[in-house]
This record gives C-alpha cells, structure tokens and sequence, in this order.
C-alpha cells in the first residue's frame, strides 16, 4: 500500500483500537478497520504524546513548533508555543523530562539556512496556566540531527540520547533531576560515539532486561560506521560497551535511519535500517538471539522478505495496522503488511492516570520474563532518531512460549505492578485500574444450594468485595439447546452489599428447559466501588467475563428430557459400576449422587423422582417425589439472630426460604447464611494465535 511521506509516526488518534499514521508531509491518515486509510489532512513531520492529559493524544510539529491539539472529535486546535528555536529542524519528541506526568518537548537545532550549527531546546508544559513556556538550551551549538529517549540507568529519570552530524560526538544526556543545565553527558570519550550521526534508536537487543543503543551513522569511507553498543546494566555501572560494528558487507555508506521490532515474533529484536541515497538500498537484519554462537552478529535477511529495492529514504517505523499480533513496516512510502508465522505474541498498551502517570505512559518500562535468564524489555516512547515514531502498543514476540507470560510494569513514577497475563492477546493496562483490586467471584449457588432442581429460579453468586451491579450484568445461554440465549427480561436482581452477594430472580422467566447452561457475569456489568472492572478468569486484570457451566435438571433425569422414565432406568443399569472403574461416571451415565460411581444409591435417586409424565409439572416448593425436600446446603451463620427462634427445618419452605424468615428481624435468608461450599470455576477457552506464512507483502 504506498501512502507517500518523508516521515512516519504512528499514533491511535480517535482512539478507535486502530493505529493512524501521520507522514509528514504525505498527510494524517486515518486507519478504517486494518484494511484501509482515509486521508486526513496534514501535521507535518512531528511526534505524538497527549500532553494536556485530556485522553487524546497531540501532535507537535517539528518545523512550525505548533502543537495541534487533539479535540477527541476528530478535528484538532492549533496552538502556536512561541519562537524558541525558530526555523527547520531535523527532529523533535515528547518525554517527560520532571516525571510530573506532564509531557515536555526536545527540539534538535541541527543548522540554520545559513549553515551555522544551533543549540538544541527543551521546552517545558506549565499545566497550571496550559502554556509552555521555560526552557533550557544546550551550552553550545552543534549540527544535532536525531533524538531518542530512554531510562538507561533505570532511575525513572527520563534521559536523552542526541546524533550529531560531522563526526562531531553524540551526546546522551543524563536526567539526574536538577535541570537540563545540570546534566552530565556519559559518552564523551567512547571511541564508537563519534561519526555522522542520524537516526540512532533504542531496544534491548540482548534481552538482559537493560536498553542498548544502535549508534546510526552516515559513514563515508574511512569514517566511523553504525554500530551497536551494549548497556552491561547495574553489574556494570550502566556502562555501555561496543558489540557489532557495521562494516564489511553489512556497510551502507547513508545509513538514515533505525526501526526496531521483532519482526519475525521470535522473542529478539531485529533492525530495519534506512537507506538514504538512491544508489545505497534498506535492509532488514535479524537478532541471531543471544542463545546462538554469536550472539551480537545481525544477520541481513532483506532478500526474500519483499522489502528489497527500498532507497532514497529515511522513513521507518513499525506497527501492527490490523491487529494481528505482528509487526507491520511504514518506509519508503509505503506500508508493508507482515504475513507472520506460527510464533506466540503478546500486545500491551499502558494509560497513565494523567496525575501520577501521563495517559500515554511515555517513559514507562514492560518486562516479560520468560525464563532462563531471558527478560524481553519494551519501553513507551515518543518519536526516534529522525522523528519517526512506532507504534505505543507494546509488541512482544514469545516464540514457542505459550504459557502466561509474567510482567512487570514500571511505570515512570516508579510504582511497580506485577502480573501473569495469556499470551496472544492486546491488553490494555490502566495505571488506576490495577491500583484498584479487580473483583473476582468467590462462590455461585443455584436455588439457595441445590445442586440440581426441577425449575433454575435462582443464582446467588458472591464476590471477593463489594461490587456495584446492574440486572444485565447477568446472562444465560442454553447449551442444551443450542446455545439458545434464555430471554431474562422478566429477571429480577437484589443485591446484599454486607455479603457482597447478587441474587438474579428467574420467577416468570421461560426458557430454562432441563439441561445444561452457561451463567456468563459480564464485566461491563459487574464492577468494585472503586471503579475496577470484574476480574472473570481470575489473572489479576479487570475486563474479563466470568462463565459457569450449571446444570437444571432432577436427580435421576440422565438424559434431560424433563422426564424421570425407563430411559433413564435403562441408562443407569447400562453403566452400573459401583466400584467406581469407570472415569467417565457422569450424570450422562447416571451418577447423579455425584459419588464417581453408578451404583444402589443412583438407583433410589431414580425410584424416588420417577416422574415419567414430565417433572416440570410439578410445582415448587415440593421436590419431585417427596415432599420432605432439604436443600443440600451447608450453610454458616454471620450475625446474630433476635426474635422468636425459628429453623430451617421448621419451616422447610423454599419460597419461604426465598422470602424472609419471619421472626428473624425481618432480614431475609441470604443476609443470614453463606453457602460454604467450593464452586469451581471454568475458564474462557482461549484459541492460540497462528500466522500464515512468514513473508512481508
């Protein structure tokens, strides 16, 4: 698909699960569903970051120094930040250089028309007045041409790492929180940070957990070519240390520019570097892994991947367009869909608080440690290098590993959350939700404890907390049937905060044939005082639906056809195994005292609720066969009792149960006792992902 463009980044604008892409001065693009672009107008080339905290991310020019506010509503304010720095400039990008989860600006001088070198700029966000304003400069002029943000000493300081051109040294600035003017450079005297600097970016390539550079160069002959460099972490002092240099067959004398991704889902981070003379050609280089015999030795796989032929460019950055759970390529003007392959993948998208955390989490740092030593590092940020930016959903290729992946989030205020999520899946982490602990289910109880009846008139289902719920919050779907969804317009809902405890009223509700069906709790419907979502799967994460399988039926209905009959007694004789040998025992096979075996007992089950004309018609309170009915609950009591004593087995009722307890002070059965029994849960089934094929297109 060619879109055009000098500059790529990638953004979610109107906030739609769909990244849009603005490319300079080939226009703002609009993602329609992963398949398609609408054009949108033009921000020029820039950088994205939602800087006034408002949930829409903003766009800021790197010529003009405008910022084009974002409306929410698909327009955008302009609003001019004043000549700082007036005039063209080679890069520009958001970071938050206080840690006050407001966003500030980088702004690289490289030369003015008439050649002179210029300082470069940091311009800070009041948010108090909604204006920008102080600034801080460099102490002296030098041709800055690409900017690239990172925390390479992990103290939640957000540092900053400037290419300079004409073999002049690139400087990467240490945030150590007393101002700009303050901050030490920490790569003077390194032999590898001197040449023709562009376009240089960040990941950690080794997966050690700590954020290496790839130092780009534009590299004449004789000239210091790109190399990577190695950040040795903790252990060695943040110091960094020369790995692959780019010479030899791997040297392109106008290397422009740097994406990294993991393009091929494996678990490494691999390289696509920029070509930008029309006789030097981009190149697509693959991390061999840290496992291998040479571990630092990029290896070029451009032919064969559909991304040969590509010059004259310095465009390159890479996202997921549709989704898919791999990494897609913006360069040259056109964008490069990846076909994927088989590997696992996870996608992870951070939103600040907008108090503590800016909402587009800049600066915040996810780790997924997977074993072994091997710890895959991805970090939020602004635009790279030449002001290209990629994609803020988090990418993480898993490889063969398909187990839940553990993650720690580090968020730039330095609070920590860990958790374990499935792979193959976008999550979206909020900085107030997981502060907030989910709701999760801790008990479902049909018909006040039965565990099988004739009519479903009730389920009673008790959360870890408190929790605010609506009637909708509830669904009910006849498997039996077909899936057939039950009609629960008729439902009625009490809720009893002290027990943290909902109880749907099925009275009057049709539908609910003898069978099995599927309670799914809905977690739009379903949330803690707090605000969190409910936790379904019980992974720690709010958003997720909770299901479990019950079952309507009379002991002794093998079949569920509502009837107690000689089919039934048939079926039971047929599987008769009262030892228990049988792992398939089942209500199916006529196990319906839920022993793991089919013998004399199962037989009574079926004597005592023979009803071959059809259970349903007998009405409630009485049990089919008997009318000396106990529900088989173990209940506890959880407050004190006042009035003239009544039990339970006084007053057998279960309409009565299901009303109040006259005598009891007027508080109704479920204010009185908590079923005590174990209720498991079932797991949404979730589909591992695979791709098709293993080529670009």
């Amino acid at each position: 698909m060619t879109l055009g463009g000098d500059a790529v980044e990638f953004a979610d604008f109107n906030n739609d699960g769909f990244v849009d892409v603005s490319l300079g001065d080939g226009g703002l693009w609009r993602n329609d569903g992963g398949s398609s672009f609408s054009g949108y107008g033009t921000l020029g080339v820039g950088s994205w970051g939602d800087y006034n905290n408002d949930g829409f991310i903003d766009y800021i020019n790197k010529d003009t120094l405008v910022v084009y506010r974002n409306n929410g509503d698909g327009t955008f304010y302009t609003l001019d930040i004043g000549e700082f720095n007036a005039g063209p400039h080679s890069a520009v990008t958001w970071f938050d250089m206080q840690g006050d989860a407001d966003l500030d600006i980088y702004h690289v001088g490289f030369e003015s028309e008439e050649g002179e070198d210029r300082y470069d700029d940091i311009i800070q966000y009041n948010r108090s007045t909604d204006t920008f304003g102080h600034h801080f400069r460099t102490a002296i002029n030098k041709p800055g041409q690409g900017v690239t943000t990172l925390d390479f000493n992990e103290d939640q300081q957000i540092d900053v790492y400037v290419s300079n051109f004409y073999e002049v040294r690139n400087e990467l600035w240490e945030n150590n929180g007393l101002g700009f003017g303050s901050w030490p450079s920490v790569t003077r005297s390194k032999p590898w940070n001197r040449g023709s600097g562009m376009g240089s970016a960040v990941g950690d390539f080794d997966n050690d957990g700590h954020f290496d550079i790839f130092v780009q160069n534009y590299s004449e002959p004789g000239q210091p070519p790109s190399a990577l460099i190695r950040n040795l972490g903790p252990e060695g002092s943040y110091q960094f240390e020369d790995q692959q240099r780019f010479n030899g067959d791997d040297w392109v004398e106008s290397y422009s520019s740097a994406a990294v991704g993991d393009v091929d889902n494996d678990g490494d981070l691999d390289l696509f570097l920029t070509a930008l003379s029309s006789g030097d050609f981009s190149r697509l280089y693959e991390n061999p892994g840290v496992g291998s015999s040479e571990p630092w030795n990029f290896t070029n796989v451009t032919l064969g991947t559909g991304l040969t032929g590509i010059s004259g460019t310095s465009q390159a950055a890479f996202a997921d367009i549709d989704n898919d759970g791999d990494l897609d390529l913006m360069t040259g003007g056109s964008l490069y869909t990846n076909d994927g392959n088989f590997n696992n993948w996870l996608r992870v998208k951070l939103a600040g608080d907008g108090v503590n955390v800016n909402t587009t989490a800049l600066g915040s740092v996810v780790r997924a440690d997977l074993g072994g030593g091997t710890i895959l590092t991805r970090q939020v940020e602004g635009a790279t290098g030449l002001a290209n930016q990629n994609e803020q959903t988090l990418h993480f290729g898993l490889g063969s590993f398909s187990g839940k992946v553990p993650l720690e989030i580090t968020w730039l205020d330095g609070s920590v959350h860990t958790l374990e999520v499935e792979p193959n899946q976008t999550l979206v982490l909020r900085y107030a939700d997981l502060f907030l602990q989910p709701p999760q289910v801790t008990s479902v109880v049909t018909n006040n404890g039965a565990d099988s009846h004739d009519v479903l008139y009730s389920v009673d289902v008790t959360f870890d907390q408190e929790v605010v719920v609506d009637t909708a919050g509830l669904s009910l779907r006849n498997d039996s049937g077909g899936g057939t969804p039950v009609d629960l317009s008729e439902m009625t809902l009490s809720y009893h905060s002290a027990l943290g405890t909902a109880s749907w009223k099925f009275s009057g509700v049709a539908g609910i044939s003898a069978g099995y069906h599927t309670v799914t709790l809905h977690a739009d419907g379903i949330s803690g005082t707090g605000g969190a979502a409910l936790d379904g799967n019980g992974d720690g994460i709010p958003g997720d639906n909770f299901e479990q399988t019950i079952l309507v039926a009379v002991r002794g209905d093998a079949n569920l056809d509502g009837k107690v009959d000689l089919t039934d007694f048939q079926i039971v004789t047929n599987n008769f195994d009262p030892l228990g040998q049988n792992p398939g025992n089942g209500w199916s096979a006529g196990d319906f005292d839920r022993d793991s075996d089919v013998d004399l007992s199962d037989f009574v089950e079926l004597t005592v609720h023979f009803t071959p004309n059809g259970y349903a018609t007998f009405p409630l309170p009485l049990s089919v066969g008997s009318v000396d009915f106990t529900p088989e609950v173990t209940l506890r009591g959880v407050g004190t009792l006042r009035g003239s004593p009544r039990t339970l087995e006084e007053d057998r009722s279960l309409a009565a149960a299901d009303r109040v307890f006259a005598g009891w002070s007027g508080l109704s059965a479920s204010e009185l006792f908590v079923d005590e029994r174990t209720v498991g849960r079932r797991r949404a089934a979730r589909s591992d992902w695979t791709g098709e094929g293993s080529s670009w297109r």
